[in-house]
């Protein structure tokens, strides 16, 4: 069941309870979205979807978290992309940003790693040159919070190219927030195991 909406920041929020998840959904003012899905104990971000409106007035959804949603076709016939492409996938930890490239060949000396300052981005690249890939932290684009080299760490194994991100403080405050709601709706449902628990409701 969903929530009523709820006043935060800029927009407003709603989140709806399924099984051992919780999806909260933030609209904000400028009409952009956010579709955020928690594991309800584990306390795990596993998917966050952002809507942004262009230039032209026109919607577009992209994955920051989770694996991307791709458009089904019913031609069974079709080609399918090649699973042993190399994957790219970002899973955050509590502490850390990260993103995981899966299906990569080589040794860890053949991939190079490094924050481009000027363009705000993280660059992976390899010296056989057959992988390259620019992305960004929306997270500390957000909070208007610069790249900082030192709080990045690489690793490489099983063909998967580990890239961690300690999330600085601010980051951490601003999730604080959801995961506090998160607590409190928890503790909510174990106060009332029975009962047919509407989070936006509590209190009528």
């Amino acid at each position: 069941m969903e929530s009523k909406p709820q006043q935060v920041k800029n927009g407003t929020r709603t989140y709806l309870i399924n099984g051992d998840f919780i999806k909260f959904h933030t609209v904000f003012k400028d009409g952009s979205e956010i579709v955020e899905e928690y594991g309800l104990y584990s306390e795990e971000l596993e998917s966050r979807r952002v809507k942004k409106i262009g230039m032209t007035g026109k919607e577009q959804w992209t994955t920051e978290i989770g694996e991307e949603i791709k458009p089904r076709s019913n031609d069974e016939f079709l080609i399918r992309e090649n699973d042993n492409n190399p994957l790219f996938i970002r899973k955050d930890t509590q502490k850390e940003f990260q993103w995981r490239i899966r299906n990569l060949k080589g040794d860890a000396d053949n991939f190079m790693v490094e924050c481009d300052k000027d363009k705000q981005q993280i660059v992976i690249r390899t010296k056989n040159k057959k992988y390259y890939k620019r992305f960004n932290i929306p997270d500390l684009e957000r909070l208007n919070i610069k790249l900082d080299e030192n709080l990045m760490k690489v690793n490489f194994v099983n063909n998967t190219l580990v890239i961690s991100y300690t999330k600085p403080k601010e980051a951490l405050d601003a999730e604080s927030e959801i995961l506090g709601e998160i607590r409190r709706i928890r503790a909510e449902i174990k106060k009332n195991p029975n009962a047919k628990y509407d989070p936006g409701c509590q209190n009528q």
